[in-house]
């Protein structure tokens, strides 16, 4: 287990050997972490997944986060969410199993591609642009 700088680490969370929290990540009261995908009581010769949650990462409260997964630069998780893949960095996901829902500026602005923002607000988006596809519907 590794703890980079200026983490917040609320109570009840659950972290075992092989997670890596990089400098400045929020995790939220009773986020459990997993290290072995295929768990057996019996089991002494299971791999050790490694995860890792990028800096500037938050994930909201009682979330859950499969081992082996990656969580990008300032991705925001939702509350209760399902971890099962890896998250690009400056994505917002939730649900179970959580789903890319938006973007999120390193200021913490949501951006939600499925609506305009009804205040007129121009938002530089040039710190994820490489995150960015934006597909026809």
């Amino acid at each position: 287990m590794k703890i980079g700088d200026n983490c917040t680490i609320k109570s009840g969370v659950q972290i075992w050997d092989g997670i890596e929290l990089e400098d400045n990540v929020m995790i939220g009261a009773n986020v459990s972490f997993t290290n072995d995908l295929y768990p057996r009581s019996k089991n002494k010769d299971w791999a050790e997944l490694p995860t890792k949650v990028c800096k500037g990462a938050s994930i909201g409260a009682g979330s859950t986060v499969l081992p082996g997964i990656t969580i990008g630069e300032y991705a925001m998780i939702g509350a209760g969410s399902v971890v099962t893949k890896d998250i690009p960095a400056f994505t917002l996901w939730f649900g179970n199993p959580a789903q890319m829902r938006g973007y999120v500026m390193r200021d913490d602005v949501i951006l939600d591609l499925n609506r305009m923002d009804k205040g007129g607000d121009v938002h530089d988006i040039s710190e994820i642009q490489n995150n960015v596809k934006i597909e026809k519907q």
